[in-house]
């Protein structure tokens, strides 16, 4: 029902809600679906765009992890490296070195991944062990060893 107001909204002629709104919402039902490869066609030509829709950086950056998450499960792994790669240059993160880790296991790279997972252990040390990402990172660590 949302999916069609929306479409309206976007033949009617808004042109915000077609080049954006329309393609965030099709990418996270498809994401929600289990359809990766179509979620990361339908965020990837909008996630550059996503400032025009306001909110906080971190706000946007949900849309662009879960594009990450789904060149990741689409194993779009050269896509997933290029967007790690522009993030972890302008800072450092667990959880982006985590997801490189991640990318360099998918493509066969044991020891890059390793490194990586190292790396993404040490900043995360002082976390929660027990956390839903120690635990997959331990995980798959414990894979690529």
């Amino acid at each position: 029902m949302m999916m069609a107001h929306l479409q309206r909204i976007a033949e009617q002629g808004d042109r915000f809600t077609r080049e954006i709104v329309l393609p965030l919402v099709q990418g996270i039902v498809s994401f929600a679906q289990g359809e990766y490869a179509k979620a990361a066609q339908w965020l990837e030509p909008v996630c550059p765009q996503l400032v025009r829709i306001g909110g906080s950086h971190a706000q946007r950056e949900v849309f662009e992890d879960t594009l990450l998450e789904a060149f990741l499960r689409a194993e779009q792994f050269d896509k997933a490296e290029a967007m790690l790669a522009e993030r972890l240059e302008r800072r450092l993160s667990p959880r982006d070195t985590f997801w490189l880790g991640r990318v360099q296991a998918g493509q066969g790279q044991r020891q890059q991944a390793k490194a990586s997972l190292d790396v993404a252990a040490q900043i995360w040390g002082i976390g929660d062990a027990a956390s839903p990402e120690m635990t997959a990172l331990n995980h798959l660590a414990a894979a690529v060893h």
